[in-house]
């Protein structure tokens, strides 16, 4: 099959992306109960256990997971080459990723020392990494996904080895007190270049496929991640060396200048029926074109501690809750019913008397459960911005959270339990 010069024909098996789709969610509703638990004590201190560990889950929980999975999936399809990992591998590789991070979380509150998820969490993912950047350079193609692709694993490895050194250091205080900035550029590289980037580098081929828009003009699609990836380059520099916010104006122009061409192309889709999975989208480019506005207040102009914390911590919320999780879970409302309808129609192809019970993708996932999900991420957004002012509101806000998750994880479940029902009712014609 092949859509948009996409090739469908090289997809992994259906289990290599889901176990990754299904692992997230429950991750993130850990992270509710936690925010539920220890609401208050989030907003007293960045460096408080409860606010590492949130972060941690939702970073590497949620965001890695679903950016493994989707690169499972996608390399073959943009890259025309998969991840060279046997079954075997990839499971310990995802019992390893997630038993790493559970200690680590766990390492956060004093509960266990920082070796285990040194262990199992370094080991796991250097060796994944690389294996990555091994696929990319040496067997991908693709002239305008494998390049991005490649820098935002980069920024991955960057980010990881930093987390590394923090975790040695924890343990063994190999390197005394490490400098602020070297905290910042962990977290620059995590969230601009490894997720960010590869958010761009994805919409470039889904916003076109799934909602029938004009495709990202060239020059976009060739330069703004190259440019993009050499501005947190710059950023990285630059807060070693000399005291200098130009690299983050330019970065906040590159991403304000990406979300407001992704924006135009969504109003310019050939489908204006309601979608959930556009709301999303759109809600998320917005937030962020809003929160790297406020890092860029925060960081050229010197304002009171109290106001600058406060906007600090606005600027985190739109980008991580409003921008990261909004693609995330707009995004897994469409690929996993087009994943399952695409896979059974391949195996449909051995037992053609069974197309008949091909399953309409509304089926799998419906648009009111869609429209559902949409207001509980609406809620939690409203209830984590209020709570900067009132900061109890953080314990309503990561119930409603942990339901949202919650509810997300039984349509995944349920869509993937149809899957095997559908499949075993094709065979059967």
């Amino acid at each position: 099959m092949r859509l948009a010069g996409l090739n469908f024909d090289r997809v992994p098996s259906l289990d290599v992306p889901f176990r990754f789709y299904l692992t997230a969610p429950f991750f993130a509703v850990l992270a509710g109960i936690l925010l539920a638990c220890f609401g208050t004590d989030i907003w007293a201190s960045r460096w408080s256990p409860a606010a590492f560990a949130i972060t941690h889950l939702l970073a590497l929980g949620v965001m890695a997971m679903i950016m493994f999975g989707s690169l499972f999936q996608l390399l073959p399809v943009l890259c025309g080459t998969p991840i060279r990992i046997n079954a075997k591998l990839l499971t310990l590789f995802l019992i390893s990723f997630s038993s790493g991070l559970l200690c680590l979380i766990a390492g956060f509150f004093q509960l266990i020392s920082y070796i285990a998820s040194l262990v199992l969490l370094g080991t796991s993912l250097i060796l994944f990494a690389t294996l990555l950047l091994t696929t990319l350079i040496r067997f991908a193609g693709g002239q305008f996904t494998r390049l991005p692709i490649l820098f935002a694993v980069i920024s991955l490895m960057i980010t990881l080895l930093m987390g590394i050194t923090f975790l040695a250091n924890f343990s063994w205080g190999f390197f005394g007190a490490l400098p602020k900035y070297w905290t910042n550029i962990h977290a620059s590289f995590g969230i601009f270049g490894w997720v960010t980037l590869l958010i761009v580098t994805i919409s470039f081929q889904v916003i076109p496929m799934f909602h029938v828009t004009p495709e990202f003009p060239q020059k976009v699609r060739s330069y703004l991640p190259f440019l993009l990836f050499a501005s947190i380059l710059l950023m990285s520099v630059e807060q070693i060396l000399w005291n200098s916010h130009f690299s983050f104006v330019i970065t906040w122009l590159l991403l304000a200048s990406y979300s407001l061409f992704a924006l135009k192309q969504l109003a310019l889709r050939k489908r204006k029926l309601p979608d959930n999975t556009v709301r999303f989208w759109q809600f998320a480019l917005a937030n962020l074109i809003l929160s790297t506005a406020l890092m860029l207040v925060v960081n050229m102009f010197e304002l009171p501690i109290d106001i600058e914390k406060n906007v600090g911590t606005l600027a985190a919320i739109l980008l991580a809750l409003g921008c990261v999780l909004s693609v995330i879970q707009g995004m897994l409302l469409k690929i996993i019913p087009f994943l399952i309808t695409l896979h059974l129609q391949q195996h449909a192809m051995k037992y053609p008397m069974g197309m008949g019970l091909m399953p309409d993708h509304y089926s799998l996932i419906g648009r009111k459960q869609g429209t559902h999900l949409w207001y509980l991420h609406i809620v939690t957004y409203i209830l984590v911005i209020s709570s900067i002012a009132y900061a109890p509101i953080l314990y309503l806000a990561g119930s409603v959270f942990t339901f949202s998750w919650g509810y997300l994880w039984w349509l995944l479940l349920s869509a993937t339990k149809s899957y095997y029902e559908i499949r075993i009712a094709i065979e059967n014609c």
